[in-house]
């Protein structure tokens, strides 16, 4: 997973790709939950963004890996 550790292997050139998937999803999905226990209309599909880290791009983004 796109560990802060790996996008730094990747950005020394170890690693050839990291997909990171997003940590924070457990918020969305008990506030997706609470509304459909509550009645409320909830979206067919719940997205959540996953980032996809590259050589080109791990040195950049490597602040904002977890």
């Amino acid at each position: 997973d796109g560990t802060r550790d790996a996008v730094q292997l990747l950005a020394d050139g170890k690693y050839n790709g990291v997909i990171e998937s997003n940590p924070r999803f457990g918020p969305l999905a008990f506030e997706t939950a609470q509304k459909f226990y509550n009645g409320e209309a909830i979206a067919e599909d719940v997205i959540i963004e996953d980032k996809e880290y590259t050589p080109d791009n791990a040195e950049s983004e490597l602040p904002n890996a977890f």
